[in-house]
Protein backbone atom coordinates (compact mmCIF):
# COMPACT_ATOMS: atom_id res chain seq x y z
CA UNK A 1 0.00 0.00 0.00
CA UNK A 2 1.10 3.56 -0.70
CA UNK A 3 0.72 4.48 2.97
CA UNK A 4 2.96 1.66 4.15
CA UNK A 5 5.66 2.49 1.58
CA UNK A 6 5.54 6.14 2.65
CA UNK A 7 5.77 5.23 6.34
CA UNK A 8 8.76 2.99 5.67
CA UNK A 9 10.57 5.83 3.90
CA UNK A 10 9.82 8.21 6.77
CA UNK A 11 10.92 5.70 9.40
CA UNK A 12 14.14 5.03 7.51
CA UNK A 13 14.84 8.77 7.36
CA UNK A 14 14.34 8.87 11.15
CA UNK A 15 16.84 6.04 11.64
CA UNK A 16 14.45 3.11 12.16
CA UNK A 17 14.44 -0.19 10.27
CA UNK A 18 11.07 -1.63 9.27
CA UNK A 19 9.66 -4.84 7.90
CA UNK A 20 6.41 -4.67 5.93
CA UNK A 21 4.69 -7.96 5.19
CA UNK A 22 2.10 -9.05 2.66
CA UNK A 23 -0.29 -11.61 4.08
CA UNK A 24 -0.23 -14.44 1.55
CA UNK A 25 -4.05 -14.73 1.25
CA UNK A 26 -3.59 -18.14 -0.36
CA UNK A 27 -1.19 -16.89 -3.04
CA UNK A 28 2.54 -17.74 -3.01
CA UNK A 29 4.83 -14.69 -3.16
CA UNK A 30 1.84 -12.36 -3.44
CA UNK A 31 2.59 -8.89 -4.84
CA UNK A 32 0.20 -5.94 -4.77
CA UNK A 33 -3.51 -6.21 -4.11
CA UNK A 34 -5.36 -9.48 -4.54
CA UNK A 35 -7.25 -9.30 -7.83
CA UNK A 36 -10.97 -9.98 -7.89
CA UNK A 37 -10.40 -12.62 -10.58
CA UNK A 38 -8.49 -14.75 -8.06
CA UNK A 39 -10.66 -17.19 -6.06
CA UNK A 40 -10.49 -16.43 -2.35
CA UNK A 41 -9.49 -19.39 -0.20
CA UNK A 42 -7.80 -17.62 2.72
CA UNK A 43 -9.41 -17.19 6.12
CA UNK A 44 -9.50 -13.88 7.95
CA UNK A 45 -8.51 -15.53 11.23
CA UNK A 46 -5.28 -16.88 9.72
CA UNK A 47 -3.76 -13.38 9.70
CA UNK A 48 -2.75 -13.25 13.40
CA UNK A 49 -1.03 -16.63 13.08
CA UNK A 50 0.89 -15.43 10.04
CA UNK A 51 1.90 -12.20 11.77
CA UNK A 52 3.07 -14.29 14.73
CA UNK A 53 5.37 -16.32 12.45
CA UNK A 54 6.94 -13.13 11.10
CA UNK A 55 7.37 -11.81 14.65
CA UNK A 56 9.15 -15.00 15.70
CA UNK A 57 11.46 -14.65 12.69
CA UNK A 58 12.08 -10.99 13.50
CA UNK A 59 12.68 -11.59 17.20
CA UNK A 60 16.01 -13.25 16.34
CA UNK A 61 17.10 -10.21 14.34
CA UNK A 62 15.90 -7.20 16.36
CA UNK A 63 16.22 -6.22 20.01
CA UNK A 64 13.17 -3.94 19.99
CA UNK A 65 9.99 -4.48 18.00
CA UNK A 66 7.07 -2.09 17.64
CA UNK A 67 4.12 -3.70 15.91
CA UNK A 68 2.18 -1.41 13.56
CA UNK A 69 -1.08 -2.02 11.72
CA UNK A 70 -3.37 0.18 9.64
CA UNK A 71 -7.14 -0.25 9.24
CA UNK A 72 -7.85 -4.00 8.98
CA UNK A 73 -4.20 -4.53 9.90
CA UNK A 74 -4.71 -2.45 13.03
CA UNK A 75 -7.46 -4.83 14.07
CA UNK A 76 -5.30 -7.84 13.25
CA UNK A 77 -2.29 -6.75 15.32
CA UNK A 78 -4.59 -5.97 18.25
CA UNK A 79 -6.12 -9.46 18.01
CA UNK A 80 -2.82 -11.30 18.41
CA UNK A 81 -2.86 -13.68 21.35
CA UNK A 82 -1.64 -11.92 24.53
CA UNK A 83 0.80 -14.77 25.16
CA UNK A 84 2.41 -14.13 21.76
CA UNK A 85 2.96 -10.44 22.40
CA UNK A 86 4.14 -11.12 25.93
CA UNK A 87 6.58 -13.84 24.96
CA UNK A 88 8.31 -12.01 22.10
CA UNK A 89 10.29 -8.78 22.14
CA UNK A 90 7.32 -6.63 21.14
CA UNK A 91 7.38 -3.53 23.31
CA UNK A 92 4.41 -1.61 21.91
CA UNK A 93 1.53 -1.83 19.44
CA UNK A 94 0.45 1.02 17.17
CA UNK A 95 -2.98 0.94 15.54
CA UNK A 96 -3.67 3.57 12.87
CA UNK A 97 -7.39 3.90 12.08
CA UNK A 98 -8.12 0.31 13.18
CA UNK A 99 -11.43 -1.27 12.24
CA UNK A 100 -14.17 -0.53 14.73
CA UNK A 101 -17.25 -2.15 13.23
CA UNK A 102 -20.24 -3.50 15.15
CA UNK A 103 -22.39 -6.36 13.91
CA UNK A 104 -25.22 -4.00 12.98
CA UNK A 105 -22.83 -1.73 11.08
CA UNK A 106 -21.38 -4.74 9.29
CA UNK A 107 -24.75 -5.83 7.95
CA UNK A 108 -25.74 -2.31 6.92
CA UNK A 109 -22.43 -1.61 5.19
CA UNK A 110 -22.47 -4.93 3.37
CA UNK A 111 -25.97 -4.35 2.04
CA UNK A 112 -25.11 -0.79 0.98
CA UNK A 113 -21.84 -1.84 -0.67
CA UNK A 114 -22.94 -5.04 -2.40
CA UNK A 115 -26.71 -4.73 -2.67
CA UNK A 116 -27.45 -8.01 -0.88
CA UNK A 117 -28.48 -8.84 2.70
CA UNK A 118 -25.47 -10.17 4.57
CA UNK A 119 -27.57 -12.80 6.36
CA UNK A 120 -28.65 -14.24 3.00
CA UNK A 121 -25.08 -14.47 1.72
CA UNK A 122 -23.94 -16.05 5.00
CA UNK A 123 -26.62 -18.72 4.55
CA UNK A 124 -25.30 -19.40 1.04
CA UNK A 125 -21.76 -19.55 2.39
CA UNK A 126 -22.74 -22.04 5.08
CA UNK A 127 -24.35 -24.23 2.44
CA UNK A 128 -21.24 -24.00 0.23
CA UNK A 129 -18.88 -25.06 3.03
CA UNK A 130 -15.47 -25.74 1.47
CA UNK A 131 -16.99 -25.21 -1.96
CA UNK A 132 -17.29 -21.84 -3.69
CA UNK A 133 -19.96 -19.21 -4.16
CA UNK A 134 -19.89 -15.86 -5.93
CA UNK A 135 -20.34 -12.93 -3.58
CA UNK A 136 -19.13 -9.47 -2.70
CA UNK A 137 -16.11 -9.57 -0.42
CA UNK A 138 -14.02 -6.70 1.02
CA UNK A 139 -13.13 -4.66 -2.10
CA UNK A 140 -14.51 -7.04 -4.72
CA UNK A 141 -18.09 -6.59 -5.89
CA UNK A 142 -18.18 -10.20 -7.12
CA UNK A 143 -15.55 -12.86 -6.50
CA UNK A 144 -15.42 -16.62 -6.21
CA UNK A 145 -14.94 -17.30 -2.52
CA UNK A 146 -14.87 -20.48 -0.47
CA UNK A 147 -17.87 -20.63 1.85
CA UNK A 148 -15.75 -21.11 4.95
CA UNK A 149 -13.57 -18.17 3.92
CA UNK A 150 -16.59 -15.89 3.55
CA UNK A 151 -17.84 -16.92 6.98
CA UNK A 152 -14.42 -16.13 8.49
CA UNK A 153 -14.70 -12.55 7.20
CA UNK A 154 -18.35 -11.83 7.96
CA UNK A 155 -19.71 -14.45 10.38
CA UNK A 156 -21.53 -13.29 13.51
CA UNK A 157 -18.84 -14.88 15.69
CA UNK A 158 -16.09 -12.78 14.06
CA UNK A 159 -15.28 -9.49 15.78
CA UNK A 160 -14.23 -6.64 13.50
CA UNK A 161 -14.22 -4.16 16.38
CA UNK A 162 -10.78 -3.34 17.80
CA UNK A 163 -12.43 -2.42 21.11
CA UNK A 164 -13.05 -6.12 21.74
CA UNK A 165 -9.29 -6.79 21.91
CA UNK A 166 -7.78 -3.78 23.66
CA UNK A 167 -8.45 -4.80 27.27
CA UNK A 168 -6.40 -7.99 26.81
CA UNK A 169 -3.52 -6.25 25.01
CA UNK A 170 -0.49 -6.94 27.26
CA UNK A 171 1.65 -4.13 25.84
CA UNK A 172 1.24 -0.34 25.66
CA UNK A 173 -0.90 0.62 22.69
CA UNK A 174 -1.32 3.78 20.64
CA UNK A 175 -4.47 4.36 18.59
CA UNK A 176 -4.42 7.15 16.03
CA UNK A 177 -7.38 8.34 13.95
CA UNK A 178 -7.71 11.12 11.38
CA UNK A 179 -10.52 13.59 12.00
CA UNK A 180 -11.75 13.15 8.40
CA UNK A 181 -11.84 9.36 8.57
CA UNK A 182 -15.37 7.96 7.95
CA UNK A 183 -14.80 5.79 11.03
CA UNK A 184 -14.01 8.77 13.24
CA UNK A 185 -17.58 8.95 14.57
CA UNK A 186 -17.28 5.43 15.98
CA UNK A 187 -13.92 6.32 17.43
CA UNK A 188 -15.27 9.37 19.25
CA UNK A 189 -18.24 7.39 20.60
CA UNK A 190 -15.79 4.90 22.14
CA UNK A 191 -13.88 7.56 24.08
CA UNK A 192 -15.46 6.68 27.42
CA UNK A 193 -14.48 3.02 27.06
CA UNK A 194 -10.98 4.00 25.95
CA UNK A 195 -10.55 6.18 29.02
CA UNK A 196 -10.89 3.05 31.14
CA UNK A 197 -7.89 1.46 29.42
CA UNK A 198 -4.80 3.14 30.95
CA UNK A 199 -2.39 1.19 28.73
CA UNK A 200 -3.99 2.61 25.56
CA UNK A 201 -3.20 6.15 24.44
CA UNK A 202 -5.48 7.86 21.96
CA UNK A 203 -4.47 10.56 19.50
CA UNK A 204 -6.17 12.40 16.66
CA UNK A 205 -4.64 14.04 13.60
CA UNK A 206 -6.82 16.94 12.51
CA UNK A 207 -7.55 16.95 8.79
CA UNK A 208 -6.24 13.44 8.08
CA UNK A 209 -8.41 10.90 6.28
CA UNK A 210 -8.35 7.12 6.61
CA UNK A 211 -5.12 6.82 4.62
CA UNK A 212 -3.19 9.74 6.16
CA UNK A 213 -2.42 11.06 2.70
CA UNK A 214 0.18 13.69 1.84
CA UNK A 215 1.86 15.34 4.83
CA UNK A 216 -0.44 13.60 7.30
CA UNK A 217 1.80 10.53 7.04
CA UNK A 218 4.61 12.71 8.40
CA UNK A 219 2.32 13.73 11.27
CA UNK A 220 1.51 10.09 11.96
CA UNK A 221 5.16 9.05 12.17
CA UNK A 222 5.99 12.07 14.32
CA UNK A 223 3.24 11.19 16.80
CA UNK A 224 4.31 7.56 16.94
CA UNK A 225 7.98 8.38 17.54
CA UNK A 226 7.11 10.93 20.22
CA UNK A 227 4.93 8.37 21.98
CA UNK A 228 7.38 5.48 21.97
CA UNK A 229 9.11 4.89 25.31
Amino acid sequence: MELIRTLQDLLQAAGFDSLAINLHLGVDDRQGFLGCDTPVTARFDSAPKEIERWLRWLSHRADRIVLFGHSRGGLQVASLAPAVLHGLSVEAVVMAAPMMETLDERGARYAARFGAPLATVLTRAAAAGDGFLQAGLVNCSAVQVRGTSFQSYYGADVSLNVMDYLAALPKPGLMVYGSEDPGFAGFTSAQERLMRLPHIEVQTIDGADHFFRDLYADDLVEQVLQWLP
